[in-house]
C-alpha cells in the first residue's frame, strides 16, 4: 500500500489522455499505440517494455471500476507532486504593484495610478483624460472593497496588440454602489501586469477614453426612480429576459449543484463560453443595443442546437455560456464545433462567434467562472518552431 512516490505509474500520462477522456478516446490512443509500439512492427529495442506499460494502463484505464479507484490514487499524487502548479510567488512584485494601482483608486489618487499604468497606455491615453474619466466615472458608482486573484504568469505574451516577455492574469472583484439607486453589486475583471522596461505595469487596455467619458456623462444627467421591487427581482432573477436562458446569478447556482455532484459522483463537467462580436452597427441603434440585437439571435439558434441535458445561460453582456453536464473536455470541444457552424447571423445582423471551453478542476463556482472568462479572452498560437504564444484581448476593461 506504501509504494514509494517514485514508483506510481500516470497511466494517463503512458496513454497520452487526459484524465477526463472518455472511453472512445482511450480506445483510440490504445490503438494508435499499439501500432507504434508492438515489438511485431517497432525497430525501438525497448518496445516491449513499453508495450507492457500501455497494456497495464489500458486494462485499468478501460475499466470503468478500476478506474475510479485508479482514478482517486491519481488525483492524491498529483497533489503530492504538484502542490503549487501556477501558484503565485510569494511577495509577487506583479500583485502589488496592481494592489497600488487599485489603492489609488480607492483613494482617488487619478495621478499616482496613471503613474502604473503601461508604457502603451500612457502613450494613448493622457492624464488629464484619465483623471477625467475617473471623474466621471466617480459621479456613478462609489468603489468599495476589492479582492485580487492571482490566475496564471506567461511568457512571451501577446496583450492586445502588444508583446511582453512576461506577463502576469490575475481576476479582480470589486464591490461598489451605484449612486443612483443605491444598489451595492460585485464585478469581476480580468487585468494583466505586464513586464515592461525592467519593471512590473497595468494594462488599461483602452485606445480612447473621450468616448466613454461622454456616455458617463450622458448616464450621470438621466437619473433613474428607484424601483425597489424591481432592483430586488433584478438581483435575485434567474432568468435573463432578453436571451431566456438562465442569468449569470442562475447559471452560478446550477454550477454549485453540478460541483457537489461530482464530488459525490466524480463526474465531469465542461462550461463552454460563446463570445458574440458584432462587425457593424445600424443607423439609429446604439452600440449596445446592437450587441443586445446579435446576442438574442444567436441565443434563438444556440437553443435549437443544444442537448436538452445541457444548460444555457447568458455569461455577460458580449457572452453566452452552455454548461455541460457529465461531459468531458474532448466531447465539449465537438459540441463547440457543432455551436460554432450552427450558429449564422440573421439577415441583418451581421457578428463573429468564437468559443473557449473550460473543464472543471475541483474549484469553486465562482473560480471556475472566472477561469472561463479568462479562458474565453484567450488566444494561444503555436509558432513554427512548436512554441505557444498566447493573446489576450481586453474587451470589457472598465477599471
Amino acid at each position: 500500500m506504501n509504494e514509494p512516490q517514485q514508483d506510481f505509474l500516470d497511466y494517463y500520462m503512458i496513454l497520452q489522455v487526459h484524465p477526463s477522456a472518455e472511453p472512445e478516446i482511450i480506445k483510440s490512443a490504445y490503438r494508435r499505440l499499439a501500432q507504434m509500439y508492438h515489438p511485431d512492427v517497432s525497430r525501438d529495442p525497448e518496445s516491449q517494455k513499453k508495450m507492457q506499460l500501455i497494456n497495464e494502463a489500458y486494462a485499468v484505464i478501460s475499466d470503468a471500476s478500476r478506474r475510479r479507484a485508479y482514478h482517486r490514487v491519481w488525483l492524491m499524487n498529483q497533489r503530492k507532486n504538484n502542490p503549487k502548479t501556477d501558484a503565485e510567488p510569494a511577495e509577487s512584485e506583479s500583485r502589488q504593484v496592481l494592489d497600488e494601482y487599485f489603492r489609488c483608486l480607492l483613494q482617488e489618487d487619478w495621478a499616482m495610478a496613471y503613474r502604473k499604468l503601461s508604457v502603451k497606455d500612457r502613450s494613448l491615453v493622457p492624464l488629464a483624460d484619465f483623471c477625467e474619466w475617473k471623474e466621471a466615472v466617480k459621479a456613478l458608482y462609489q468603489m468599495g472593497a476589492y479582492v485580487i486573484k492571482f490566475f496564471r504568469s506567461y511568457e512571451q505574451c501577446v496583450v492586445g496588440d502588444d508583446e511582453y516577455e512576461r506577463v502576469d492574469a490575475y481576476s479582480v472583484i470589486v464591490t461598489d454602489r451605484d449612486n443612483r439607486t443605491g444598489r451595492v453589486s460585485e464585478e469581476a475583471y480580468t487585468k494583466y501586469v505586464v513586464w515592461e522596461q525592467g519593471t512590473w505595469r497595468v494594462r488599461l487596455g483602452y485606445q480612447q477614453l473621450r468616448p466613454i467619458i461622454y456616455k458617463l456623462r450622458y448616464l450621470a444627467t438621466q437619473a433613474p426612480e428607484i424601483d425597489a421591487n424591481r432592483l430586488y427581482t433584478d438581483t435575485l432573477l434567474k432568468h435573463d429576459r432578453l436571451t431566456g436562458f438562465l442569468s449569470r446569478y442562475g447559471l452560478m447556482e446550477r454550477i454549485d449543484q453540478e460541483i457537489a455532484r461530482a464530488k459525490r459522483f466524480r463526474n465531469v463537467f465542461t462550461l463552454t463560453v460563446l463570445t458574440i462580436r458584432p462587425l457593424d452597427s445600424q443607423p439609429g441603434v446604439s452600440a449596445s443595443d446592437y450587441q443586445s440585437m446579435c446576442l438574442a439571435d444567436a441565443a434563438a439558434q444556440l437553443k435549437k442546437t443544444v442537448r436538452t441535458v445541457d444548460i444555457a445561460a447568458r455569461f455577460s453582456e458580449q457572452r453566452l455560456a452552455v454548461l455541460m453536464v457529465q461531459t468531458g473536455a474532448q466531447a465539449a470541444n465537438r459540441a463547440l464545433v457543432r455551436f460554432l457552424l450552427q450558429i449564422k447571423p440573421s439577415e441583418g445582423l451581421a457578428y463573429r462567434v468564437s468559443g473557449s471551453i473550460t473543464a472543471y478542476q475541483g474549484e469553486s463556482a465562482e473560480d471556475l467562472m472566472l477561469r472561463a472568462e479568462h479562458d474565453a479572452r484567450t488566444k494561444v498560437v503555436i509558432n513554427k518552431d512548436n512554441t505557444r504564444k498566447y493573446h489576450f484581448s481586453l474587451d470589457d476593461q472598465q477599471v
